[in-house]
């Protein structure tokens, strides 16, 4: 629920409860006030005005009331019951009742309206050309499946026209654009294809313009890797669809996408190069090889070439080279693609240390070793610290997920990630020696139930010599590590800073202590 969807709940029941207690009391009032009465007989003479009290009288037979000489014997004369209504409280009471009932009903269509109108997750009840209205303007991964039905319904259906058939292919080329939609359409178009082989009326273009889509149809070069001095193997990746992790996945395709790599220049000068086609979507694996790197920038372009061709023409093997190509083809592209590669001299040229004091302070409060202990590994001795830090996810997170629905993880850690890149290492002194313990860096986030963000680091450290069987405790000092991160992309600073721990005590595995312990961790092997 959004925030002006509360509000005009919170305005509606105040509004709402106010009426009806207004109301109620009117009518509890009007009620009281127009019961029934029992009374002595009076004289209704005068239009009820008279009043006059016939207590004593046996029989009213020919008599007349003496104070306003009406005939007793008329019916309705003689009153035994007095009805006494406000009619004007009873209509304010009326009124009060019937504000708050309009409005709400009035609210209650509002938001029926609202919640049964098209959203990500009812897309499926609406029509085609509703559906990609909305699309147009909402474009929500959670929907894949249910656009995908609709644009198949639109094929399978006998009585849909060409535009509705022109409309499916728009509707799924909109979505096999989208970096988000298309990874969620991955293993759900099969339904569609097959509907689209089966239709009389969607035509030859129709479907190269799908198989376009679905292969991708904006070709890109970007790099694998950070580059640094002395590099002799760079890798370059050619994408052809939106996002990186795309599958072979679709069964039905009557057509093989293939790509060339024809030449590649760095700053006009051909170079050498091997690649690989990584299968039919996930576009070319390069590998710039030859001469090492030096320093500064440079300008690389990668002549590509691209076809379709009849699945029939597929060589048995299941793959082809360049040469294998046949002549006819349903769709063939020639492109240059151009990105810029900068060429470090060292990673403190690439990635930048960070002292963040707050950020420290909050490490030095979140972070708590887990365990640490020693234990025999090919023959030498392994010390390894097992640190845990443990925080509440920001509010933001809620509301999103509740307005949004459940996140991607990736959306998730960026939203929560540090102001920097938090990447620990350990150094602790052991017989006057200073060592470095390094290791993997894990996230993992927890959703609604458990609103807390924990981060898994596991340190390790081989040591050459025999850890001296005395040692029992050690001091260890937290740190940040840039190098492991070098050829990270997406990481251009790094949290540099100090947190200690003192007198973490150390299991001797390695001595057959803590025996029973080491034996679960290893699943029972010795």
């Amino acid at each position: 629920m959004t925030g002006e969807e509360l509000l005009l709940m919170i305005l509606m029941g105040v509004t709402v409860v106010g009426g009806v207690i207004v109301g109620v009391l009117s009518l509890l009032t009007g009620s009281w006030k127009g019961r029934m009465v029992w009374s002595s007989p009076r004289c209704g003479g005068r239009r009820g005005r008279c009043g006059y009290d016939l207590r004593g009288y046996e029989t009213y037979k020919e008599k007349r009331c003496p104070e306003c000489g009406t005939d007793l014997n008329d019916p309705k004369v003689v009153e035994f019951v007095k009805r006494k209504m406000n009619w004007w409280l009873l209509f304010g009471a009326v009124i009060a009742l019937t504000g708050p009932v309009a409005w709400w009903g009035g609210i209650g269509v509002v938001l029926y309206g609202k919640a049964n109108g098209p959203q990500g997750w009812n897309l499926g009840r609406y029509p085609l050309e509703v559906v990609e209205a909305y699309l147009q303007e909402h474009m929500e991964p959670g929907a894949a499946w249910s656009v995908m039905e609709v644009c198949k319904g639109a094929l399978v259906d006998q009585t849909s026209g060409e535009e509705d058939v022109a409309r499916a292919f728009r509707v799924m080329g909109m979505c096999l654009n989208d970096e988000k939609m298309a990874d969620r359409l991955d293993h759900q178009t099969d339904p569609f294809v097959a509907a689209a082989i089966g239709n009389d009326r969607v035509t030859d273009e129709m479907m190269v313009g799908f198989y376009r889509d679905w292969f991708g149809r904006n070709a890109r070069a970007a790099l694998n890797q950070r580059v640094y001095v002395d590099d002799e193997r760079v890798r370059v990746d050619v994408r052809t669809t939106p996002h990186l992790h795309a599958s072979d996945g679709l069964q039905n395709n009557e057509v093989v996408h293939q790509m060339h790599v024809k030449g590649v220049r760095l700053d006009g000068e051909d170079v050498k190069y091997e690649y690989s086609q990584d299968g039919q979507r996930r576009g070319v694996r390069l590998w710039l090889t030859g001469s090492a790197m030096k320093e500064g920038n440079y300008a690389v372009e990668v002549d590509i070439e691209r076809v379709l061709f009849d699945k029939s023409l597929m060589p048995e093997q299941g793959h082809c080279t360049r040469e294998d190509w046949p002549k006819e083809v349903v769709w063939r592209e020639e492109k240059t693609l151009r990105l810029n590669m900068p060429v470090y001299e060292d990673v403190a040229d690439a990635i930048e240390f960070v002292e963040d004091r707050g950020l420290e302070a909050d490490l030095d409060e979140q972070v708590r070793v887990m365990d640490c202990m020693a234990r025999t590994f090919n023959g030498k001795t392994r010390l390894i610290l097992i640190l845990e830090r443990e925080r509440e996810v920001v509010n933001q997170l809620y509301e999103l997920e509740q307005e949004m629905g459940v996140l991607p993880e990736r959306d998730k850690r960026e939203l929560i990630a540090d102001p920097v890149v938090v990447n620990l290492q350990a150094e602790v002194e052991i017989d006057g020696v200073k060592y470095e313990l390094l290791g993997n860096h894990q996230q993992d986030v927890y959703g609604e139930r458990r609103k807390r963000v924990r981060m898994k680091s596991i340190l390790k450290l081989d040591l050459d010599d025999e850890l001296d069987p005395e040692v029992r405790e050690l001091d260890f000092i937290l740190s940040g590590n840039r190098e492991q991160l070098k050829e990270n992309l997406e990481v251009d600073e790094v949290w540099q800073g100090r947190v200690e721990r003192k007198n973490v005590r150390v299991k001797r595995w390695d001595l057959g202590e803590d025996l029973e312990a080491w034996q679960k961790n290893m699943g029972g092997k010795k």
